[in-house]
């Protein structure tokens, strides 16, 4: 039988298949059904340390594409609080024998913003952490703010490290348009 085992970012998983953040990985029943089907990791619906009482539920629009592509969402609405998150990763850590990947969603860049989530994160078990910078204002990634991004990420697994005397993994999700993408990837490559 042909293996189908990767490496994902230092993460060895089975096969391929990451479910991403979404309703099927908002629940512990929903990430055991993942686990079940098999997949090879799971990222948790996005958790961040916010007071879900101080922002509204009202819609918020992002623009995806140069095609007119719109999306529609509110952080609140679609982010769990810490509390929620921490309870999820350590159940699905507990319950699931594939790695637990925790979303962390912030509406800054600023690094102090989401450290402590991180770190409660990767205390509840999560074998790696996902940068979710959805909410963050666009266009992100332009040319411009990579740079930042690289800086963000740096202090990040820095501040983690003096900490735990270990580094945290993390990987990032972005919503690009796709003319910065070459600009990205050259920026990464270094």
């Amino acid at each position: 039988m042909i293996s189908l085992e990767v490496n994902f970012a230092g993460l060895q998983l089975k096969n391929p298949v990451v479910v991403a953040s979404a309703p099927p990985t908002e629940t512990i029943g929903n990430i055991v059904k993942c686990a079940e089907a098999g997949a090879g990791a799971i990222i948790t619906k996005t958790c961040a340390d916010f007071n879900p009482n101080g922002l509204v539920l009202g819609g918020r629009r992002t623009y995806i594409d140069e095609t007119g592509m719109w999306t529609q969402g509110t952080f609140r609405h679609e982010t769990l609080t810490l509390d929620e998150g921490v309870k999820l990763v350590r159940q699905a850590a507990r319950e699931i024998a594939i790695p637990v990947i925790a979303s962390v969603g912030t509406l800054s860049l600023d690094p102090k913003s989401v450290l402590n989530t991180c770190l409660a994160m990767q205390d509840a078990g999560a074998h790696m952490i996902q940068l979710d910078l959805f909410y963050i204002p666009q266009p992100r990634v332009a040319p411009d703010n990579i740079t930042h991004l690289l800086r963000v990420f740096e202090e990040l697994a820095s501040r983690s490290r003096s900490r735990l005397r270990q580094s945290l993994t993390m990987i990032f999700r972005l919503t690009m348009q796709l003319k910065y993408l070459r600009a990205l990837a050259l920026t990464l490559s270094f």
